[in-house]
């Protein structure tokens, strides 16, 4: 009985699966023989679908496992929260506003009460409350009439709704007011500072700067609300950072540390923390570095300190225009002298130049290229292009001159090979100056060498190949390198788009440059019409040879598939649109739905792999697209009914039900090129 009642359930999900596949409307064939199908129609039923984002942090983060999805009610506009990929409830379209935080749905209902819920959809606390804060650190500051409180992640109440204001937690306590003054509670709840000073209580390094009831500065308290730090007369307090405050006395700056202790006198004009224990001071128009002793680390002799970045700062004496540049290091130490007219680092080599001639030191302060060249462009292939009077050549990363300077001009390194002139014609070298194309080329320039290296002749330009044979006319304006298999190119100062075999991909009638992107496998295209000021997209995969024209208004891609727009211009940027109709396209060039089939569709992510959602007739609904099935370039994986009709007939013909079929299937595996899609369809319904 439990074997018949099995084979029951199995071909009446068989017979469902089938029906499904074969009700559905057949897509636009692209390939013979191949058709693209969806395995579930959506359900529309709401009005509006979100992403789910959080804005609580930068970036903003996007929650990809839920939508937010909207209905229209007599009442207003009610939303709820759904799984992407099923589409099923999670909180009920039941909620005037919903946003999510640090893991928390924050609710407000018809009553205008807000309450919490969790990602599955369960109270942490009901609608009871007339405002809240979004999550800081696990805490959300509640309100209840004109009294706030604060709950934690979990949905427990830490303090009470009894305080007249507060603010987030920060450093493990958070400031709070009761009438007309402020204390603080700890993150259990406790009041450690009673609500007696006119001033907020906030911790850095354990210590509150507090004023009295009449606004006067009191001085430092700890955190059981002990005065350490008392007020001395005439001095201006700051809040403490890494165990050090800054404090002013008749316009002169010291420091003390978390006992109160003067650890620098007051004797500077300015100071401030740098790194290390290091203090940037000021004094008599000159800048230096002291540390928490007060001791010159760097002695005030100049007149500029940059701030420290990524372990190094820039220092000068003397103005910004005939002043002389070096580097020091976190600790203070100057690394690179300061005696040249501009010093600048890339990675971890230092460029400087002195007297109108160039070097290079590394970080440690140690000369790689001594200032004897008057020009070094930055290393590539480990080669740095130099020139010394008026000659060009090449040093490796130890400094020494591996090519001499005996070139008329000379790019940079690229894939090991170079185009450099010499007597007027131009070859290509590699790194060993072994000659790989022939110096016999004529050109006015010659660019960094790629797999079509860009030239000018004439006043226009072209591209040539690696052997300096000139593959696409020197026609255009301006010329940019290859992107992939495009290229911008500009004639009669309009832009447009052209592929490696010089044929045109968008013709030249963009007012302003059109950029060329690749997201995967793909490539798109966007410009300006000088009729509409309104930006196109196009859609180029020239390794599946398919293309689409720049006339969308936007194309999105989203893992495997393409998000085709048509919208209306909606004024200011000429990106800004409101879109009208929306279709599918996979990246093979497989149209699932025309552009015009859909009113929207949300962007699939990677999470949602091949789920969307979409709407139609006004009402968004969940659309599931078989992703798996779809072409491929090497494998035409694309379902059928043959398919269908060879695992039904598997299944009915089989006397044992379940291994008869899977032992069919695994056999002609290797022989049926369309075997894994019965294995898709015999593990739907066997569930395996």
């Amino acid at each position: 009985m439990k074997q018949k009642g099995f084979v029951a359930s199995c071909l009446s999900m068989l017979l469902a699966a089938i029906t499904l596949l074969t009700a559905l409307p057949a897509m636009p064939k692209v390939a013979a023989e191949t058709e693209i199908t969806t395995i579930l129609e959506p359900s529309l039923e709401y009005d509006g679908v979100m992403k789910v984002s959080d804005n609580s942090g930068s970036p903003t983060v996007y929650m990809d496992e839920h939508v937010r999805v909207s209905i229209q009610t007599p009442s207003g506009t009610m939303y709820g929260i759904n799984e992407a990929k099923t589409g099923n409830v999670v909180i009920p379209c039941e909620y005037a506003s919903i946003w999510y935080t640090n893991g928390i749905y924050t609710v407000r209902n018809t009553d205008e009460k807000y309450g919490f819920c969790n990602t599955e959809g369960e109270y942490l606390l009901p609608c009871q409350y007339d405002d809240v804060s979004s999550f800081k650190d696990g805490v959300a500051i509640v309100q209840q009439g004109k009294k706030y409180g604060y709950i934690n992640s979990e949905g427990k109440i830490i303090a009470k709704c009894e305080y007249d204001n507060g603010f987030h937690f920060q450093n493990g306590y958070a400031s709070v007011k009761k009438g007309a003054f402020w204390g603080a509670i700890d993150t259990s709840g406790k009041r450690v500072v009673p609500c007696m000073y006119s001033s907020y209580v906030n911790f850095y390094d354990g210590l509150a700067l507090v004023q009295n009831s009449a606004h006067n500065t009191l001085g430092y308290i700890n955190t059981s609300g002990k005065l350490v730090i008392p007020y001395e007369e005439g001095v201006q307090y700051e809040n403490f950072l890494n165990g050090y405050a800054v404090v002013r006395k008749d316009s002169l700056c010291g420091l003390i540390d978390t006992s109160g202790e003067l650890v620098i006198p007051f004797e500077y004009g300015g100071l401030r923390y740098f790194s290390n224990g290091l203090f940037w001071v000021y004094k008599d128009g000159k800048c230096g570095l002291v540390n928490v002793e007060g001791r010159n680390i760097l002695p005030c002799d100049y007149d500029y300190i940059e701030n420290i970045i990524s372990g190094f700062a820039k220092v000068r004496k003397g103005n910004e225009e005939t002043g002389k540049s070096g580097y020091i290091n976190a600790f203070g130490k100057l690394v690179i002298p300061c005696e040249f007219d501009s010093a600048t680092i890339r990675g971890e080599l230092v460029y400087v130049e002195t007297d109108s001639k160039c070097g290079i030191f590394n970080k440690n302060g140690e000369v790689v290229v001594p200032c004897i060249y008057d020009q070094i462009v930055p290393y590539s292939n480990e080669l740095a292009t130099v020139e010394k009077d008026g000659k060009y050549g090449y040093v490796n990363v130890d400094g020494e001159l591996v090519i001499d300077c005996k070139y008329d001009s000379a790019n940079s390194f690229r894939e090991q090979l170079a185009w450099v002139n010499k007597n007027g014609l131009w070859g290509l070298i590699n790194t060993d100056d072994g000659i790989v194309t022939p110096f016999e080329h004529e050109y006015d320039d010659v660019g960094i060498y790629d797999e079509l290296t860009v030239v000018k002749k004439d006043g226009k330009y072209g591209y040539i190949n690696s052997s300096g044979e000139l593959v696409i006319d020197c026609i255009y304006d301006e010329a940019e390198s290859i992107v992939g298999e495009l290229a911008k190119v500009k004639k009669d100062s309009l832009w447009g788009a052209i592929t490696k075999s010089g044929e045109v991909f968008v013709p030249c009638i963009y007012d302003f440059n059109i950029n060329i992107s690749r997201s995967g496998p793909i490539m798109c295209l966007n410009g300006i019409p000088l009729q509409d000021l309104v930006i196109k997209q196009g859609y180029y995969r020239p390794d599946k040879n398919f293309v689409l024209k720049c006339t969308y208004d936007r194309i999105e891609y989203a893992t495997n598939l393409l998000i085709l727009s048509y919208g209306e211009y909606s004024g200011g940027h000429p990106g800004n649109y409101s879109p009208y109709c929306k279709g599918i396209y996979t990246v093979d060039g497989y149209e699932l739905f025309s552009v015009t089939e859909f009113q929207d569709i949300t962007t699939v992510s990677e999470a949602t792999k091949n789920y969307a959602w979409v709407k139609q007739n006004d009402k968004w609904g969940i659309l599931l697209i078989d992703t798996t099935m779809l072409g491929d370039a090497n494998n035409d994986r694309a379902v059928n009914i043959n398919d269908i009709l060879f695992i039904r007939d598997a299944i009915f013909n089989s006397a044992d039900l379940y291994s008869v079929t899977r032992a069919n299937l695994q056999m002609t595996e290797d022989e049926n090129p369309s075997i894994k899609h019965i294995l898709f369809i015999r593990d739907i319904i066997f569930g395996v």
